[in-house]
């Protein structure tokens, strides 16, 4: 019996879940984001407006490539909003931890 199958990109596991596809998105956009950290994409570099240009073009279709045909659950939606909001906490140049 298969436990995982690649479909056109997108990973199938045998229990229907998709946290190993959500992973592979998630450190994916991290590696584009990282790649244009050198243009001015990390705090302070270019205007917000560009920054947000930039990660609408490049880094937001990286993470969500495939996911909208998915049932994705609920903890792996919070996953992508977490790694959504980690990488604007690094463009803004913010900490990912909250002081008290």
């Amino acid at each position: 019996m298969w436990k995982t199958w690649d479909i056109l990109g997108v990973t199938f596991n045998n229990n229907v879940k998709y946290n190993n596809y959500i992973s592979s998105r998630i450190q994916k956009v991290k590696r584009s984001m990282f790649s244009i950290s050198n243009i001015g994409m990390s705090y302070p570099g270019l205007n917000t407006k560009s920054k947000v240009h930039l990660y609408k073009t490049i880094c937001l279709p990286t993470l969500l490539c495939g996911v909208h045909c998915l049932s994705v659950s609920v903890n792996n939606v919070a996953k992508i909003q977490s790694a959504q909001g980690n990488i604007m906490k690094y463009v803004c140049g913010l900490s990912k931890k909250i002081s008290s």
